[in-house]
């Protein structure tokens, strides 16, 4: 039986496969425009590699140390952006899906319900979840503090880094600096 199990939502393109299994040979999918691609979708807004999913061994924060939960990532890789739950995941960075998470391809504006694919969870971990109550059940799972095992899969975004200091003084300056080109052409007209 496999680990979980993306299932094609009413909206999507019938030419997705059905549903898209995640087991141990399975563990990491790639979606986009290639055909080399294990989901493939030939649309002119999807990437050639739009966004990779992997499945990560997880453990509940505050949970006794044998409890570990097995969970899917997905990282975006494209142009135009992956959504979650209607919103945009942040390019580049692994952000773990909860139960009844919908993932959209291409921009859905805002509305969760135009996504591609459903997450499905298999173990008993798994809250049951559908439509906004996917959305809270996400948060819930998020304020429970779930951490990633492998650090290359963790699922909070963290804030960017802070500039250098150098870099910082040069911002700083930038905006804090007079338009002399505009007052130099108020002169000249």
């Amino acid at each position: 039986m496999p680990i979980a199990t993306l299932h094609r939502t009413e909206g999507a393109p019938a030419t997705l496969p059905e549903s898209v299994p995640f087991g141990g040979a399975s563990s990491v999918v790639s979606m986009g425009r290639l055909e080399s691609n294990q989901v493939s979708l030939n649309d002119r807004k999807i990437s050639k590699v739009h966004c990779r999913l992997i499945v990560r061994t997880c453990k509940r924060k505050g949970a006794a140390d044998g409890e570990i939960m097995t969970r899917i990532f997905i990282k975006d890789q494209s142009t135009f952006g992956t959504f979650v739950n209607g919103k945009a995941v942040v390019k580049d960075q692994w952000t773990m899906l909860q139960e009844g998470d919908v993932i959209g391809l291409r921009n859905p504006h805002g509305n969760a319900s135009l996504g591609e694919y459903a997450v499905k969870y298999h173990d008993a971990a798994a809250p049951e979840a559908s439509g906004a109550a996917a959305a809270g059940a996400a948060a819930a799972a998020g304020a429970a503090g779930l951490v990633a095992v492998k650090q290359e899969a963790n699922a909070t975004p963290q804030a960017a880094a802070p500039p250098a200091p150098g870099l910082m003084a040069v911002k700083q300056e930038v905006t804090s600096a007079p338009p002399q080109r505009a007052a130099h052409l108020s002169k000249v007209l």
